[in-house]
């Protein structure tokens, strides 16, 4: 954090600085891979290659085993329908998961995820790519508006709220 801070102060001290203008974006990581060698070669590889998914599977800070999953709460079944066909058709942004995080939980259990859920897909620049940190439970009986995540009678998923 303190070396990506003094890039930033380094950078605003030459010229007032736009968070939304690419050349700088750019500038930015260029100026922080290049003063750490130390950063995976696959990590800095996906990024020059704007390749998102491999970016989301290389970057991570805490190792957290931990996806999201999109769940039909029965008071918001509407905003469920409208994100669930959203995602399928058009992939996820930072835009949909803000909509989403009302009926959001985290789950640890990505092998019951993977087989009972469907994979959200991502969208960028190139087209929808499956997302590693996103499912959507289209089938409601393994939700529970108070219990959460069920997938048997006798057990059901570790969430977050």
């Amino acid at each position: 954090y303190e070396q990506a801070s003094n890039i930033v102060k380094l950078m605003a001290a030459k010229q007032e600085l736009d968070i939304n203008n690419p050349s700088h974006i750019h500038e930015y990581y260029r100026r922080l891979f290049e003063k750490n060698p130390s950063d995976k070669e696959k990590l800095t590889k996906a990024i020059s290659q704007m390749d998102f998914e491999e970016v989301e599977n290389q970057y991570r800070l805490i190792n957290n085993a931990g996806v999201s999953v999109l769940v039909p709460y029965q008071e918001h079944l509407d905003l469920f329908t409208t994100l669930a066909k959203e995602a399928v058709k058009k992939g996820i942004t930072p835009a949909w998961i803000a909509k989403a995080a009302p009926i959001t939980v985290t789950s640890y259990q990505t092998d019951k995820l993977s087989e009972l859920c469907e994979r959200a897909m991502l969208r960028t620049a190139h087209g929808k790519v499956p997302s590693q940190g996103w499912y959507i439970m289209n089938d409601r009986k393994f939700y529970d508006n108070n219990s959460g995540l069920k997938f048997d009678d006798e057990s059901s998923l570790e969430f977050i709220l």
